[in-house]
């Protein structure tokens, strides 16, 4: 390869190879699925359309060039989901509960499982506790010890927000691209193809 290609590949990094991202979001009736999915949709559409600057850092997340298709389907409150024969394939999985209701936790806990039995546990899972702004009241406790339930025994992420304040939304969304990316060979080749040697 001559220099000046060499030179070329290693300003210009590939981009990845697929055009689009799947998400898949469970979770029980009521949670906010629907308005979590809307606040994530416009965190995308934002970045995707956003110029970068010359001189300026291109940290999209891979997101530039891709478009956002979402799955939502509600779950019931059953330790087994004998209704979900076959999980959807996607690239990662947001299990959405409510902070404000027991039962919904039971239940994204539940399909957890079924996509660790069906897909593997390599696939990117994120849990996501909904509606901070009403949940002052909840057991401090309890909160903390399910984050590190999922965080540090189950190695997923796990983030509180309110969807209605879209308030950190955009840490959903990073950590979700973050998680996709690591497991993306494309990724992994454009980052690789933009690393210089000094």
């Amino acid at each position: 390869m001559d220099p000046e290609t060499e030179r070329i590949l290693k300003e210009e990094p590939r981009r990845p190879e697929k055009s689009s991202l799947k998400m898949v979001v469970m979770g029980y009736q009521g949670v906010g699925k629907k308005t979590l999915m809307d606040g994530l949709q416009g965190k995308w559409s934002e970045i995707r359309s956003k110029k970068t600057r010359k001189g300026e850092r291109d940290d999209d997340l891979g997101i530039r060039g891709r478009d956002l298709n979402v799955e939502i389907i509600h779950t019931a409150v059953k330790r087994h989901f004998p209704f979900i024969q076959r999980l959807p394939s996607c690239d990662a999985y947001l299990l959405v509960y409510s902070l404000v209701c027991e039962d919904s936790f039971k239940s994204v806990t539940a399909v957890r499982e079924q996509i660790i039995k069906q897909k593997g546990d390599s696939i990117p899972i994120i849990f996501v506790a909904n509606k901070t702004d009403i949940a002052q009241d909840t057991d401090k406790t309890v909160r903390v010890y399910r984050d590190l339930s999922i965080s540090c025994e189950w190695e997923h992420g796990h983030y509180e927000v309110s969807a209605r304040d879209s308030s950190d939304i955009n840490r959903v969304l990073e950590h979700t691209m973050r998680r996709v990316n690591k497991n993306d060979p494309s990724m992994k080749a454009a980052k690789a193809g933009g690393t210089s040697k000094h």
